[in-house]
This record gives structure tokens, C-alpha cells and sequence, in this order.
């Protein structure tokens, strides 16, 4: 029984969904206006597969009732590996758009702002696995909000080139709203670590 929710749907789900991260990026990084223009639709296909696959990986696991702390782990493992390789991609090379005249990049300091916050993500859960033995892998509200600003940038900038020039101004306005969605995101992980470490955390006294 073990092995079966270990191989359940929704594992392999995540599973496919990091699997084409690969694709992806690969898919990203040979992008050239006049040799493959073609591949910016692919990656845009597999951005929507994974996109979807994020919600029906949760929604298997409680048709099935197979919820397991393997697929706690690879559910946002999947999103922040397909998050910050887009990101980190597309501040690097950009994708190729006339209607601006070459290359539409992100800005740098917004895809240090989310890495940033992965990070501090990461280091925070070490340290409250090291205080309280348990692994803290339980998303926040303003996280999950921060993951769906980054998903619907990703997704504007990869449909950029196929939409009218003027539409530019909602791909500025999806950057400040990731900004600010990933700095508050910070702030709140922080505000928690702090609550952890005072021993005053209602997410200690659940696990009490």
C-alpha cells in the first residue's frame, strides 16, 4: 500500500511536471527569431501543461485520498523549479518580439526578488526543521498568490510576441504586481520564522 501512494497519480503527476522543466528551458534557450520561431510555441504548450498539471496533481490527491508527504515536497518543488528557470531565462535571453524591436527581457531585480525569496524559503525551513524536528513544507496564502503572478508573467511574456504592441503596459503591471507579491511573500516567511524562533506560532501549537 505503501509503494502504490508512494506511485500514486498525483506523485506522478509532479513528477511529470519537473520531468519537462528540461523541455522547457531547452526549448527557451534555442528560441531564435529567424531560425526557430516555432520553439516559443512549444514552450508555450508546455508551460500550459505544466500550468494545469499544478492543480490537477492537489486534486488527485484528495479525490484519492492520497495525500502523502512525498507529494507535499513535489508539488512546489515542481512550481519553483518551473518559476525560477522561466524567470532566470527570460531575464537572460528574453524572447524575441518586432513589435519591440528585438529581445523582451525581465528585469533583473524582479528575478532576484523571487529567487530571493525561495531562498529565504529554504534556509527558514531548515532552521525550523532544526528547532521543531518537523519539516515545514505548508504554503501561505501570499505565497501561493506570489506563485500565480509569477505563472501568469511567464505565461504574458511567452504570448507577448502574438499580442497587439499597446498590451505591453499589462506586462509592466505583472511585473510590479510579482514584485510586490514576492517582497510581501518575504516579509510574511520572516514574520513566521520570528513567531517560530519566540516559540509563539500557531503553526507550532497545531504540531504540538
Amino acid at each position: 500500500m505503501g509503494y502504490q501512494m508512494w506511485l500514486g497519480w498525483p506523485n506522478v503527476v509532479s513528477l511529470a511536471r519537473i520531468a519537462l522543466v528540461g523541455p522547457f528551458v531547452g526549448c527557451l534557450v534555442w528560441i531564435n527569431a529567424d531560425a526557430h520561431p516555432d520553439l516559443r510555441h512549444v514552450a508555450l504548450g508546455l508551460f500550459v501543461l505544466m500550468a494545469i498539471s499544478d492543480g490537477l496533481d492537489g486534486y488527485l490527491a484528495r479525490r484519492l485520498n492520497q495525500e502523502t508527504a512525498l507529494g507535499r515536497f513535489l508539488d512546489p518543488l515542481g512550481d519553483k523549479l518551473l518559476i525560477a528557470s522561466g524567470v532566470i531565462v527570460l531575464t537572460i535571453i528574453g524572447i524575441p518580439d518586432a513589435a519591440v524591436g528585438g529581445w523582451c527581457r525581465l528585469p533583473v531585480w524582479l528575478t532576484a526578488a523571487l529567487l530571493g525569496k525561495d531562498l529565504l524559503v529554504l534556509i527558514g525551513s531548515i532552521v525550523v526543521y532544526r528547532r521543531t524536528k518537523t519539516p515545514l513544507i505548508a504554503p501561505r496564502p501570499i505565497g501561493k498568490l506570489c506563485t500565480s503572478a509569477a505563472f501568469l508573467l511567464i505565461l504574458f511574456m511567452l504570448l507577448m510576441p502574438d499580442l497587439p504592441a499597446n498590451w505591453a503596459v499589462i506586462r509592466t503591471v505583472l511585473i510590479w504586481a510579482t514584485l510586490i507579491m514576492s517582497l510581501a511573500a518575504s516579509a510574511d516567511y520572516v514574520r513566521l520564522g520570528l513567531q517560530i524562533a519566540a516559540g509563539k506560532s500557531a503553526w507550532l501549537e497545531k504540531r504540538a
